[in-house]
């Protein structure tokens, strides 16, 4: 399990990242979203090296994130024709955390949350998305891609940096 705390700083820097928005991500306010047009948006954003695997009758799907496929999901009537006021993510760090790192992560980080899948040697980070009243295309591109680069932070960390207590 992970217990040092010396990378977090590292991870609130990439949050705190003055992302440029790319002019290509619109302004436009959503109140929902269906899987095809939430994959559109991730397609537009650039956060995918590869396809997306999009099944028009699924209510998840997965998308490259760098280190990892993230699962991106909703309510079970979600797809590619019903919309959802919500929409998650989550990600597998092949590690477990202590859980004064996991709190001093989730007060830091404020993007997600991140916990120890139980009977496993690993964690689990998540967000969660909500549409409801309005939200821009250009926040959530900055939720998600804040997201994505905590992720990915986490996982080189835990994979090539030795921070894993044997």
């Amino acid at each position: 399990m992970i217990d040092h705390e010396d990378f977090l700083q590292d991870v609130i820097d990439a949050r705190d990242n003055q992302l440029a928005i790319p002019a290509t991500v619109r302004s436009e306010v959503i109140t929902s979203v269906t899987t095809k047009e939430l994959a559109k948006l991730l397609m537009d954003f650039s956060f995918s090296g590869g396809s997306i695997d999009l099944d028009a009758a699924s209510n998840i799907f997965t998308c490259d994130i760098g280190y990892a496929n993230a699962i991106f999901f909703a309510n079970a009537k979600w797809n590619a024709e019903t919309p959802s006021e919500y929409f998650g993510i989550i990600a597998t760090v092949p590690s477990q955390f202590n859980k004064d790192f996991i709190a001093l992560f989730n007060q830091n980080t404020l993007i997600g949350r991140l916990y120890n899948a139980d009977d496993t040697n690993s964690s689990i980070y998540r967000l969660d998305v909500h549409l409801a009243g309005g939200v821009t295309c250009k926040n959530i591109f900055y939720v998600v891609k804040t997201f994505i680069d905590s992720y990915n932070k986490l996982f080189f960390e835990v994979t090539n940096n030795g921070r894993v207590d044997s």
